[in-house]
């Protein structure tokens, strides 16, 4: 970011990511934010002198803020979603589930159009990603979520909140490789393998695969 007090520093701004911005195993963040806070999450007792100059003429509206009370003018809110953890992040609003993973230590800051789940490792994340972008999670989300226009949903975290999540057995690990590897390649993602690998999470019986494929058909 540059301007009339000069250039701020790259290590102050942050990519910040919009709904919009998610897609299955994808996160193309298009807006930089700011960052006034430490990598823990706190604010800076005082701005570094390119920030200081930079928001300067503001100063008075961010005193204004509602939400600016016994913190520094400058300090972001509820931010815990920018912590530098593994995290798990989806479209609020969508036509169908769409979730990514973060790595641990991603300087990436989510916005408000997205949800997010904090994870202790790199494989929950991953794994819980591809939980989300698989079809069966999908079709019971979408009967959760609350309508909006234009045939969209609001995947919020009551909905999300909800869905049945497998235990961590052997297939955790394949779920999370799963991920990992189409996170990769976003683009040539094998939807009826996910879907098995879900299938096989669960321990569906072969009747109930069956239906899970018609489903994933219905849905594609």
């Amino acid at each position: 970011l540059s301007g009339a007090v000069g250039v701020i520093d790259p290590l102050h701004v942050r990519p910040a990511l919009r709904g919009r911005d998610v897609a299955p195993f994808l996160i193309e963040p298009r807006l930089e934010l700011l960052w006034t806070h430490d990598h823990d999450g706190r604010p800076h007792l005082r701005l570094p002198a390119d920030l200081s100059a930079y928001l300067a003429p503001f100063a008075e509206r961010l005193r204004r803020r509602t939400d600016a009370r016994q913190q520094p003018w400058w300090a972001l809110f509820r931010t815990i979603g920018a912590s530098p953890v593994p995290r798990t992040v989806w479209r609020d609003l969508s036509s169908t589930l769409s979730a990514s993973a973060l790595a641990a230590g991603s300087p990436t800051i989510p916005l408000n159009t997205c949800y997010v789940t904090l994870h202790e490792n790199d494989e929950d994340a991953l794994a819980l990603a591809a939980l989300l972008n698989s079809s069966a999670l999908r079709w019971l989300a979408r009967v959760e979520a609350d309508e909006a226009r234009g045939g969209y949903r609001r995947y919020n975290a009551r909905t999300v909140g909800s869905l049945p999540i497998p235990e961590r057995g052997s297939t955790w690990a394949d779920l999370a490789a799963f991920a990992r590897s189409a996170h990769a390649r976003p683009n040539a993602i094998d939807q009826d393998e996910l879907d098995d690998l879900v299938a096989s999470a669960f321990h569906l019986a072969a009747t109930a695969r069956s239906e899970l494929v018609r489903v994933a058909h219905d849905l594609r």
